[in-house]
């Protein structure tokens, strides 16, 4: 009887061994694989948040330096825009920003300047002037700044959007991202971006007098010679290229988007 139960008591301790042997080894194994995940994680993290070119933390990656307003309940100011990253290319571009708008601003009459022949309904004390305004567009590594050239006249109001230009950063090199590299990385061409807008142009088409209203090939014409157009990605990560629509009236900017 003894030996019997000795015999269960061997059994009995060597199965809590091989238990314990069994328990230990698998927490060393979760224990290293833990701290793999760890030694992965914690850099992927921080990268993330210190791997780019911004200049002044404490600010945007495109801010305003300074707002000059003239008219708020017309929305007219001259801003002048800061590329906030640390590189020639942002370096270069806000200096060219401060040129322009110095210019715009310039341009800027009084009505005291106004000919007797025009007749403005306007009672603000601007004749005419040179507008300029900005969009700013941020997704993951892209921040983009739009600039929008329009014009006002006491009697005409503001004019329909003259001129556009896009300038798209990356904010992990600082450099500025070109048009062609735009198109590479959305997997389309410049062809294939000139069809969908003649066929968006095509299907907007209106007649005046059985006269067509859109000057399609006009359009297509200045979007070839690299004119009326530009392209960036936007909040949702789409890539928008907006243009300049050329009619027998009032010229109109028009989009499209490409996922």
């Amino acid at each position: 009887m003894n030996e019997e139960t000795n015999s269960y008591l061997g059994f009995g301790y060597f199965f809590l061994f091989i238990l314990v042997i069994v328990v230990v080894g698998s927490f060393l194994v979760y224990q290293e694989k833990h701290e793999k995940v760890k030694e992965v994680q914690v850099p992927m993290i921080e990268n993330s948040v210190s791997e780019n070119k911004k200049l002044d933390r404490t600010k945007d990656f495109i801010y305003y330096d300074k707002e000059d307003w003239i008219v708020k309940e017309l929305s007219l100011a001259y801003k002048y825009p800061v590329i906030n990253l640390d590189s020639e290319d942002a370096r270069n571009v806000t200096t060219r920003l401060t040129t322009m708008v110095n210019q715009k601003k310039s341009s800027l009459l009084p009505m005291s300047a106004k000919p007797e022949s025009v007749e403005c309904a306007s009672s603000y004390d601007i004749y005419q002037a040179e507008i300029v305004d900005f969009d700013v567009f941020s997704y993951q590594d892209y921040v983009t700044l739009v600039v929008y050239s329009s014009f006002y006249s006491c009697d005409s109001g503001i004019s329909s959007i003259l001129e556009m230009q896009s300038y798209p950063f990356s904010i992990t090199t600082g450099e500025r991202v070109s048009y062609e590299q735009l198109l590479k990385t959305y997997r389309t061409t410049f062809s294939e971006v000139t069809l969908l807008i003649r066929d968006a142009l095509m299907e907007s088409q209106t007649y005046v007098d059985g006269v067509p209203y859109i000057q399609i090939d006009e359009t297509i014409s200045l979007l070839e010679e690299n004119k009326n157009y530009i392209l960036f990605v936007d909040e949702n990560g789409e890539l928008v290229v907006k243009y300049i629509v050329k009619t027998n009236g009032v010229d109109y900017n028009d989009t499209i988007s490409i996922s």
